[in-house]
């Protein structure tokens, strides 16, 4: 077996020319699924720059700036990235407790108490897998969505009111 099947030039030379980089890739992932991610490297790399292919540090600081309790960080990830450590580290720095749940197989209940206590105590809670709980995160965004609107409102409700009598040393024409 070949080491690059991914690269290796087609058996038929003209239909190998004919091949730009993104058909050559769905090529590959029709052939050989499992050489799919290096294809889509390759062209990625071909189409876009290897810049694009560079791993690029996680700047943990900067990412929780940007958000707040009520919107959460989502993390996809790909073999061999795992931020959990870089995430620890952090919130021990704020003197926070992370709360951990793997999702699927009914986590849902487990995962709504975390969330509540979360937001009681401002710990933090991280879901992973979270793939196998998608209707649970339907419903996290929705409560979520609530939460940030009713802070927002809870923020415009103050209203300043003239003091008793102000409104009244002020000529009845309001001059």
């Amino acid at each position: 077996g070949e080491e690059a099947p991914e690269s290796s030039p087609l058996p038929d030379i003209s239909f190998e020319e004919q091949l730009d980089p993104f058909r050559r890739l769905l090529m590959v992932r029709a052939w050989r699924e499992d050489r799919t991610m290096l294809a889509a490297s390759s062209y990625i790399g071909a189409s876009l720059g290897q810049k694009y292919l560079q791993d690029v540090p996680l700047k943990l600081d900067e990412v929780i700036s940007e958000t707040s309790a009520t919107c959460p960080i989502v993390f996809l990830l790909s073999p061999g990235s795992d931020p959990t450590a870089a995430i620890d580290a952090h919130v021990r720095k704020l003197k926070k407790r992370v709360l951990r749940i793997s999702m699927g197989q009914g986590q849902e209940i487990q995962a709504r108490k975390y969330i509540s206590q979360a937001l009681a105590d401002g710990s933090w809670v991280l879901l992973q897998n979270c793939h196998l709980g998608l209707g649970f995160l339907s419903e996290l965004q929705v409560q979520l969505t609530t939460i940030a609107a009713a802070a927002e409102e809870e923020s415009k409700g103050v209203e300043v009111t003239p003091a008793q009598g102000e409104e009244g040393e002020k000529g009845g024409d309001g001059k």
